[in-house]
């Protein structure tokens, strides 16, 4: 299933962590806008071990006031962090102050092994299939909410009766659900505009070789066209993207190395990229990663 090599443009973001003072950020956004670069991705997280780190929504509506053509978005937001009513009004207030250059990116939360974010707001990250039921009524109540609709609602996890202020984007901003198992590759195909991996990488071995995460996400890739074709969806009308998260080679190690990430990917069927901006552990610049992202955008963009 879906073994073609992916015929869409080439396009690559970069996730940006949210540290360090903010005028450094602010010229960072703007360097990645100037070079051309499609999009400007934050995470999303309460707990960031060993840095001060801002909120992400706060930098969201930063990031839309300095920039005027890259995307915009939280890669991702978990949903056991918000209200859904609370974060579909957190979305319509970036996408109209980037003049809908903006996606909400959501993902069940609670993932990487601690539940870190939850337990620091006094509550636990719930089970996989409670985080995942939790994502699909989020789902439902930000699509009708962000279309305009007054909602009244009341679902197994959420109560809401609202109406928030329509966004820029019609009908609605484009929802981008990280998922990988197969009830959560569901609700992307129900929901998702943008399909997000985590590029294969088992938690569990993080060390394992590039064709091994390739593997995982052809995987995943045919589960979620299974579950289209189940929902009477095509396929091809959800993009395709790779979050290089604990990439191995390093994308940014050498040209080299992002021709054969990115190549690998692209032969089954992921069409979108998106790299963290180059630095070192301790947070600061990695020259040399810098340089080869200019080259990413010079020779392959």
């Amino acid at each position: 299933m879906g073994g073609r090599l992916s015929r869409a443009p080439l396009r690559v973001g970069l996730m940006t962590l949210p540290h360090g003072p903010y005028p450094d950020l602010a010229a960072r956004w703007r360097r990645i806008e100037a070079l051309g670069f499609e999009g400007i991705h934050l995470p999303d997280h309460l707990v960031y071990p060993k840095l001060i780190a801002y909120e992400c929504w706060t930098l969201l509506g930063a990031l839309a006031a300095i920039t005027e053509r890259v995307r915009i978005g939280a890669l991702v937001s978990p949903v056991t962090l918000r209200h859904p009513a609370l974060l579909a009004q957190h979305a319509s207030s970036v996408d109209r102050m980037s003049g809908g250059r903006f996606e909400l990116g959501v993902g069940a939360g609670g993932g990487r092994g601690a539940g870190g974010d939850e337990v620091a707001l006094g509550g636990e990250p719930g089970s996989p299939a409670e985080r995942i039921d939790r994502l699909g009524e989020s789902l439902e109540i930000c699509d009708r909410l962000l279309r305009g609709e007054t909602l009244d609602h009341t679902g197994r996890y959420y109560r809401v009766r609202a109406t928030i202020p329509a966004a820029h984007r019609r009908p609605r901003p484009p929802f981008a659900v990280a998922a990988r198992g197969p009830r959560a590759l569901g609700l992307a195909a129900r929901w998702a505009d943008v399909w997000v991996s985590e590029g294969g990488r088992d938690p569990g071995t993080p060390d394992d070789s590039l064709a091994e995460a390739v593997r995982r996400v052809r995987g995943e890739r045919d589960e979620l066209e299974r579950r289209c074709a189940a929902l009477g969806r095509d396929p091809g009308t959800i993009r395709r993207r790779v979050l290089a998260f604990r990439a191995r080679p390093a994308p940014l190690a050498s040209l080299d190395a992002f021709d054969e990430y990115v190549g690998s990917f692209r032969e089954i069927g992921m069409d979108e990229f998106v790299l963290y901006w180059p630095e070192r552990a301790d947070g600061g610049r990695d020259e040399a990663g810098e340089r080869v992202l200019e080259r990413v955008a010079a020779e392959r963009l």
